[in-house]
């Protein structure tokens, strides 16, 4: 017998799109709990009307990614023993897969898992009222009581969660949204100090650049956008004081190398993995 509610849940702002398509399976929840920062299209109609058991939430976006994200625990109707799958508006997930999710939730609870991944990224949770989200952009609920497992590998993307991303030359602008723009971001976790690397000493040392570089950013009278990002890379030569930072940042030599000199993101996502450790020193091999 069921005794616990399954859960899609997300964060949103005029995605009606993606939104639309995200959660055709919603007949395959108990409901859905999203938290929309602000929509002016459709997408909380498509959300209230399939909503459900759950609920849509709304708070104003301020940048703040686990703030946001902490809204579907503190006013979603989740309670303990329930499960919620944790997409973005560019994930799907398999009508198949969903429909199995209810066979595999019994099997995770037979083993006392309560956290599955896939590709490195967490999706599928087992709720707790301790459970919380820290981490901007990149999140993780905190508080997992249980056992974390990997999807396997007979779970190809396409069968079970995808994304419609771009994902070579994805990872090169949304690492320059995540360094530059935000002023509370743990992205350079996933460079420097990811648990293979065990470096976290120089992922200290490359938040304290970014924020310096942050800070001469801004004082040259450029703003937190692509277009005036763009700007500032097109005139680097007039900014013979920056050049120094890219030097010393992956982050904003890939972009440069992506944007400006038109390289091609492939080839540059694979370079960025040719490194040595020396000295609490990675170097990269580039152009």
């Amino acid at each position: 017998m069921k005794n616990h509610n399954l859960y899609l849940c997300g964060i949103t702002q005029n995605e009606e799109k993606n939104i639309e398509q995200l959660t055709a399976v919603y007949n395959l929840f108990d409901g859905l709990i999203f938290v929309d920062g602000g929509s002016t299209d459709k997408t909380l109609e498509i959300l209230n009307l399939r909503k459900k058991s759950g609920k849509i939430i709304s708070r104003n976006w301020t940048n703040d990614f686990d703030f946001q994200f902490n809204e579907i625990f503190r006013q979603g109707n989740m309670k303990d023993g329930d499960w919620f799958v944790l997409l973005d508006s560019r994930e799907r997930i398999n009508s198949s897969f969903a429909e199995y999710l209810p066979e595999l939730i019994e099997n995770l609870e037979k083993n006392g898992v309560t956290c599955v991944y896939q590709r490195s990224k967490p999706f599928l949770f087992k709720y707790n009222d301790a459970l919380h989200f820290y981490g901007n952009p990149h999140w993780g609920p905190k508080n997992v009581n249980g056992k974390l497992t990997l999807l396997g590998d007979n779970f190809k993307d396409e069968d079970s969660i995808y994304s419609l991303r771009n994902k070579n030359s994805n990872f090169i602008v949304n690492s320059i949204k995540y360094y530059c723009f935000y002023g509370r971001s743990n992205h350079l976790m996933l460079v420097y100090s990811a648990e293979k690397f065990a470096n976290y000493k120089k992922y200290e040392k490359q938040e304290n650049l970014r924020q310096e570089f942050r800070f001469e950013y801004k004082n040259l009278g450029y703003n937190m956008s692509f277009d005036s990002f763009n700007d500032f890379c097109k005139n680097l030569n007039k900014h013979t004081n920056m050049f120094s930072f890219f030097k010393k940042e992956l982050i904003l030599s890939n972009y440069y190398r992506y944007n400006i000199l038109g390289d091609d993101p492939e080839l540059i996502k694979k370079e960025q993995f040719i490194y040595k450790i020396e000295e609490d020193e990675r170097v990269f091999f580039n152009k």
